[in-house]
């Protein structure tokens, strides 16, 4: 059974950049609306270990990411479920299929990985999180407890807690990103914002990042084709399949700047394009971490037990002001 922090809620609808104002969507209202917040602990913790100064121990780290949490709970109103996914600690499946892929993970030092080990141990011990699962990224779990979700009622709002790009293509109206958990909820990534961004719809995204290709995460992109050039075709062709299927048929127009030399890089490139697209795809997974996410994820209000469960955690890893802190939530 998870548990959280008891939290003053604010309103269920908020203001976006611009002026406008989301509220999350539902299909339909007879159920029982389920509202989770999903954290990628992965990207929350990078992000917070490379904004840190290099001597912050395991310890601050574990206090510093349980305050993150709860100021990222305080955000969404009427929350039922809240479970932080990790990466898996071992070799991710997708490097076996691009040996590039996200390889700086192969230089982490050793306190990053006794911070990492800290913080996810305390998630853990704070019923927010299931163990990491091999092979796998947190993408993948967020992905698959969003389906999860979905086969349970259409009645649902979500809010994905992440600084990784990858989960933007999962951003659909009823499905929002906060890239950090101290973001402002005002900073919310929603459908509208990722076509101001981009050019295009969330759900086109794998299909730029299989063209544009990501320096940083090893991935490879088509020779000649930027970000710009990228929207344009998609939104000429709606697709990647739709842009090659262009580039193979007789006289038909690519786009401006798009002669016979980008044309023939194109289909040179078709068959890479479309096993990146497959390669950064979340991937549904059927596993006990998600059958089990609305039993064990739910939010119920903080109890006598879980506050000394989590004080007794806290005596164990030496943790004194994480346990001062959890004494003082009521």
């Amino acid at each position: 059974m998870a548990h959280a922090l008891r939290m003053a809620w604010l309103n269920r609808s908020f203001k976006l950049g611009g002026g406008r104002r989301a509220t999350f969507a539902t299909a339909s209202s007879r159920a029982k609306p389920i509202k989770a917040i999903l954290v990628d602990g992965t990207s929350t913790f990078s992000g917070a270990f490379h904004q840190s100064p290099p001597e912050t121990t395991p310890e601050v780290s574990a206090e510093r990411f349980v305050q993150d949490m709860v100021s990222l709970q305080r955000k969404v109103p009427d929350c039922t479920h809240f479970c932080v996914f990790w990466d898996s600690n071992e070799k991710l499946d997708r490097r076996e299929e691009l040996p590039s892929y996200k390889a700086y993970r192969d230089s982490y030092e050793d306190n990053f990985r006794a911070r990492r080990e800290m913080v996810q141990a305390t998630s853990r011990a704070f019923g927010w999180a299931p163990p990491p699962l091999e092979g796998h990224e947190a993408d993948d779990l967020i992905f698959s407890a969003i389906e999860a979700i979905r086969k349970k009622t259409q009645n649902y709002s979500v809010v994905i807690c992440s600084r990784d790009k990858d989960v933007y293509s999962m951003v659909e109206p009823a499905v929002n990103v906060l890239p950090g958990p101290t973001s402002e909820i005002e900073e919310a990534i929603d459908d509208v914002s990722i076509q101001d961004k981009f050019g295009i719809a969330p759900s086109l995204l794998l299909d730029y990042r299989a063209l544009v290709g990501d320096t940083v995460d090893g991935v490879p992109g088509v020779p000649g084709v930027g970000p710009k050039r990228a929207t344009t075709l998609l939104q000429l062709h709606g697709s990647l399949q739709g842009i090659f299927e262009c580039a193979a048929g007789e006289g038909g127009d690519l786009g401006p700047g798009m002669g016979k030399s980008a044309r023939s890089k194109l289909l040179e490139h078709q068959e890479q394009a479309l096993k990146i697209r497959a390669l950064l795809a979340p991937r549904l997974v059927s596993v006990p971490q998600v059958k089990k996410f609305h039993t064990e994820f739910s939010f119920p209000r903080p109890s006598k037990k879980w506050k000394n469960e989590a004080e007794q955690f806290c005596k164990k890893e030496g943790l004194v002001t994480l346990g001062d802190y959890i004494k003082q939530i009521e």
